[in-house]
């Protein structure tokens, strides 16, 4: 494999992620790079609108750790963004996206 296809790979689109730089610096850059994974995430939600997303798959999406996960949702569940909750055995993780606060977010920009 060559150097251009060795960056190729690095740059592809299943590689990357888009944030907006607008809501990074609003809230974060972490924050705004976690709350753009789960609004991906978020087309796999239950009829409830939850859906899970695992520490393990988060961390390998974002690389951040779990101690950094767990500081960024409650950042974000305080800024009313969204909803965390854990449920089963062995417990997980599942989010819901506030609709309300993405409606005022689509408002403001």
């Amino acid at each position: 494999m060559g150097n251009a296809d060795i960056i190729k790979n690095l740059l592809g689109s299943e590689n990357t992620m888009a944030y907006s730089k607008i809501l990074a610096n609003a809230i974060g850059l972490k924050e705004a790079i976690v709350y753009s994974c789960l609004l991906s995430k978020s087309a796999e939600k239950d009829s409830k609108g939850y859906f899970c997303y695992t520490i393990k798959d988060l961390q390998i999406d974002t690389t951040l750790t779990k101690a950094q996960q767990d500081r960024v949702i409650q950042n974000l569940v305080n800024l009313g963004l969204i909803l965390c909750e854990r449920k089963g055995l062995p417990a997980k993780r599942y989010f819901k996206i506030n609709e309300y606060a993405l409606d005022t977010i689509k408002r403001g920009y």
